[in-house]
């Protein structure tokens, strides 16, 4: 299921626990905020792997305006228990602060286009994590061939991920973002004479 399509789930859920009468009404108002992450990491230690792991997080944050009044709450599950408990204790919420005759949710704007940003590389979808990470067996071996003075990689490491958010709200609003991101670092030693030196880098 979708970010997006979770997110309508949690206004319906909302919706069914307003009060009799404000269900759909102008006094009353949801937005949901979706977010969805994973990540990969595969280090490497003086010539041997080393700490491979794997996260993943999600969340919904849901705020609720109910005749001015406003309600927030949020859960990190997804099951449809969860989802009723968010949309009830955001209604509860609502109804303990002050009420702000002011309050409301922004109306949908135009829709930006996140064409040419290269926010999400496509090649991370393909072949395996595994596979990519790979290289890190292989660095210790192509940094010596560069200088004779390197003398070990205390550290190289490979990490990659993916992530998504979405917002949703009852005035219309429907809009997502995706991206991804890869990274390596590495630490090495390098001896000449009687002095030695420890370098790092990142990209």
């Amino acid at each position: 299921m979708t970010l997006l399509a979770l997110g309508g789930q949690v206004l319906d859920m909302v919706s069914k626990r307003l009060p009799a009468g404000r269900q759909g009404s102008s006094c009353a108002q949801a937005e949901a905020y979706l977010v969805s992450s994973e990540d990969r990491a595969q280090d490497w230690s003086e010539g041997r792997p080393e700490n491979t792991a794997v996260s993943k997080s999600q969340g919904i944050g849901l705020r609720v305006i109910d005749g001015g009044k406003l309600g927030f709450g949020s859960t990190n599950r997804c099951d449809p228990e969860s989802l009723a408990w968010l949309g009830e204790s955001s209604v509860v919420a609502a109804q303990s602060t002050q009420s702000d005759p002011l309050l409301e949710l922004p109306a949908p704007g135009p829709q930006a286009s996140d064409a040419g940003l290269e926010l999400e590389d496509s090649a991370l979808a393909a072949g395996s994590f595994e596979e990519r990470a790979h290289f890190l067996a292989s660095v210790e071996t192509e940094i010596k061939k560069r200088d004779k003075r390197f003398t070990k990689v205390l550290r190289a490491s490979y990490r990659e991920g993916r992530h998504e958010s979405a917002v949703v709200s009852s005035r219309g609003v429907s809009a997502q973002a995706r991206g991804t991101y890869a990274s390596f670092s590495l630490a090495c030693v390098a001896v000449e004479g009687g002095e030695t030196q420890v370098g790092y880098g990142f990209q």
